[in-house]
């Protein structure tokens, strides 16, 4: 569907779908890297990997966009999610975030149960 739409729009898009905890981008090869509902899957020690693979496949200026669920102890299943202190810490260093809302990530859960963040890289490096 992604590519369909590129060809529609009339854009050249690379789309990559690799093994995100093993993939090694070319640094700065890419203008946008999308997480939808994975970082919220990985245990807190993995948190600084993905920024770091996030990060370095991104240029300077590029964008990270992530949707992932929030921290909400009524939820009986799923992965543990994010909090909006442990996502701002998480893109601390290297990133300046534009743009935090909260949404959901289907009907069936309810408003506030997941947040959206859009992020700039910002720095060469992400120390």
């Amino acid at each position: 569907m992604a590519r369909e739409s590129a060809a529609a729009a009339g854009v050249s898009v690379r789309f990559v779908n690799e093994d995100a905890l093993d993939f090694e981008p070319v640094v700065g090869s890419f203008d946008l890297v999308h997480d939808r509902g994975f970082l919220h899957t990985l245990p807190a020690q993995s948190w600084g990997k993905w920024k770091r693979l996030a990060g370095s496949a991104l240029k300077v200026g590029g964008l990270v966009i992530a949707k992932e669920f929030v921290v909400d102890p009524r939820r009986a299943f799923g992965p543990r999610g994010l909090t909006e202190s442990e996502m701002r810490g998480v893109l601390k260093r290297g990133f300046r975030i534009e743009q935090l809302n909260f949404s959901r990530f289907s009907e069936r859960e309810g408003a506030g149960s997941s947040m959206l963040v859009v992020a700039r890289r910002t720095q060469t490096r992400l120390s």
